[in-house]
């Protein structure tokens, strides 16, 4: 008996002595790209809400006026050409709609 444990059979040297695990590691992938793939499919529907308005929110600021003077007096509102009593006009009205605006004076630097 002794004898036997010290020289190897050629049988058992054919056994394999671990696991193969190439194979289970192919379909634990394939399964994964199955369940990434039907996952993507499964999108929950939209839910249509009819959201509360708003009571007290703001209107946006008007823009700037701008008003422009070049060196020989032609007056310019918002990079349109106006005359003094057009500017007068287009100012007040402005003024009543936000009297908090924003005016914006350039000159000529000539």
């Amino acid at each position: 008996m002794l004898r036997k444990s010290l020289i190897p059979d050629p049988e058992e040297e054919n056994l394999l002595t671990g696991i193969n695990i190439i194979p289970l590691v192919d379909i634990s992938l394939v399964l994964l790209i199955i369940f990434m793939v039907t996952t993507s499919f499964l999108i929950p529907p939209i839910l249509r809400l009819n959201l509360p308005k708003g009571q007290t929110a703001q209107a946006a600021p008007l823009s700037p006026l701008v008003i422009t003077v070049e060196k020989d007096g032609t007056l310019f509102l918002n990079k349109q050409s106006v005359t003094e009593q057009t500017l007068a006009l287009l100012f007040k009205e402005d003024a009543q709609k936000d009297p908090d605006m924003q005016v914006f004076i350039q000159t000529d630097t000539r």
